[in-house]
């Protein structure tokens, strides 16, 4: 295969693994908040614990996707910016 369905499988793939890391963390995190915090909390302030924790799930899934993809290029010696065939 050529250089670009490669990069396209690869981004396709690493956007496929940032979703599914966020609905991880997501799902993490809400059972982490049912065991240890619900009891403390007021029921009117569900709504916004979800929204809390949906942007701490979705911050925590772009630093491990980072730290990931990070890994990979360098394993797999992969540059996304030089479009260059050699």
């Amino acid at each position: 295969m050529s250089k670009k369905p490669n990069t396209f499988l690869f981004v396709l793939a690493g956007t496929l693994l940032n979703i599914f890391l966020m609905a991880f963390f997501f799902v993490l995190f809400l059972f982490a908040y049912s065991i240890f915090l619900h009891k403390y909390m007021p029921e009117g302030a569900v709504i916004w614990v979800l929204a809390v924790l949906f942007i701490v799930a979705l911050a925590a899934s772009f630093f491990l996707y980072r730290l990931l993809i990070k890994i990979i290029m360098r394993k797999l010696n992969i540059d996304l910016f030089n479009t260059h065939q050699t």
